[in-house]
């Protein structure tokens, strides 16, 4: 089990507070992606008011500030809302992952519509940092990018869209081809015609010259759906 760490919850200043005592490891990546259960994240299956001290919270004071003595529900609410101990080495590197995540993102939806070419990634960065982007380092990235692509509007010309391709392959590549396919987009429709398969895939603006140049290597031939 990784080193236990506090979590602290409280409603306001002059508001009574909670503590949890967790894994910290595993509560940090449960905060990266809110998802799993809650309650394997405790070191100690207790409620404190203090945890130092080992000051258990009554029943009372947990229905009077949560309104519930459901403990699961408690829990999820002090680990998602509640403010975490984390060392600033820990802080830059949750940081560090989730820009890298966000500019990931950016650069294969959204393209430079005077060029309908995806903006570099340095560019993307480089412009993260003259709109001074604060990246959350426990917000999912994927709750960020509205935010941040809001903030880089001013800054660069974003467009975002998807394109949709028509692929012919061999009927012997098809089973390949989907797979392939698929890590580009949302497959829409498949048809076989003799020895040859069609499959019409949706995918992001942003990857358009990506897929093309892969369709090209695989030697599969890929037209604009009408």
């Amino acid at each position: 089990m990784s080193k236990p760490i506090i979590i602290r919850y409280s409603k306001g200043r002059g508001k009574p507070s909670f503590e949890l005592l967790v894994k910290s490891e595993e509560t940090y990546r449960y905060l990266e992606t809110l998802k799993g259960d809650p309650m394997s994240l405790l070191a100690v299956e207790s409620v404190f008011r203090d945890a130092k001290r080992g000051e258990v919270a009554s029943r009372k004071e947990l229905i009077e500030v949560f309104g519930t003595d459901d403990i699961r529900a408690i829990v999820k609410k002090i680990i998602e809302r509640g403010k975490i101990q984390i060392t600033a080495e820990r802080r830059e590197k949750l940081i560090r992952e989730k820009r890298a995540r966000i500019i990931e993102y950016i650069h294969k939806n959204f393209v430079n519509p005077a060029t309908n070419s995806p903006h570099p990634k340095s560019r993307i960065e480089r412009a993260m940092r003259e709109a001074k982007v604060k990246i959350d380092p426990f917000e999912p990235a994927e709750h960020q990018i509205d935010r941040v692509i809001s903030a880089l509007r001013p800054i660069i010309p974003l467009k975002t869209g998807k394109v949709t391709f028509i692929v012919t392959v061999p009927a012997a590549h098809w089973g390949k081809a989907r797979g392939i396919l698929g890590n580009y987009g949302k497959i829409k429709e498949e048809k076989a015609t003799g020895n040859q398969a069609s499959i019409m895939v949706e995918i992001p603006v942003g990857l358009q010259a990506e897929f093309l140049s892969k369709m090209e290597s695989m030697k599969w031939e890929a037209r604009p759906a009408k």
